[in-house]
């Protein structure tokens, strides 16, 4: 799970309309990557709730924020399934399948960043997605190149 929050004096912003985009105040990045998604099998609901470490490039320090996301199915689920079988001349073969679940959504998400904002948000234009997924690389024995081909990475 990953945020960004970039705080930016607008007042500023109309003094510096000739050439700039005003007075950032703050500019946060971070992301943790253990955040479990809690969701309904039918994707009629799902929450994630995260505490966001955010470096901010303007002041150089750190700050905690708090993330909360909510979800609501606001339409039909729909449900689609692939299979891939390909075969790359002298290098060998890839098959692979997919099974995806989704439903369109709206969202609520609320930030806390402590001492700088908090905002909360709504978007009537968010999916829920579900996807599984595999793939397996079968190399030739005597093909001596990288094989990439399923997930961007080295087999």
């Amino acid at each position: 799970t990953a945020l960004a929050v970039r705080v930016i004096d607008t007042c500023a912003r109309a003094r510096a309309a000739a050439g700039g985009d005003g007075l950032v105040l703050f500019d946060g990045m971070g992301m943790v990557l253990e955040t479990p998604l809690q969701a309904r099998p039918q994707l009629g609901r799902a929450s994630v709730t995260a505490a966001i470490p955010l470096d901010d490039d303007v002041s150089g320090r750190t700050v905690g924020a708090d993330l909360r996301v909510r979800w609501a199915g606001a339409g039909p689920l729909s449900h689609d399934t692939g299979h891939s079988h390909v075969r790359f001349p002298l290098a060998g073969i890839v098959n692979g399948h997919g099974n995806t679940w989704q439903r369109p959504a709206t969202a609520e998400v609320t930030v806390d960043v402590d001492g700088v904002v908090s905002l909360t948000a709504t978007a009537s234009d968010a999916v829920l997605e579900r996807v599984r997924s595999g793939c397996l690389e079968i190399r030739w024995p005597h093909y001596t190149g990288d094989s990439n081909w399923c997930f961007g990475f080295p087999a």
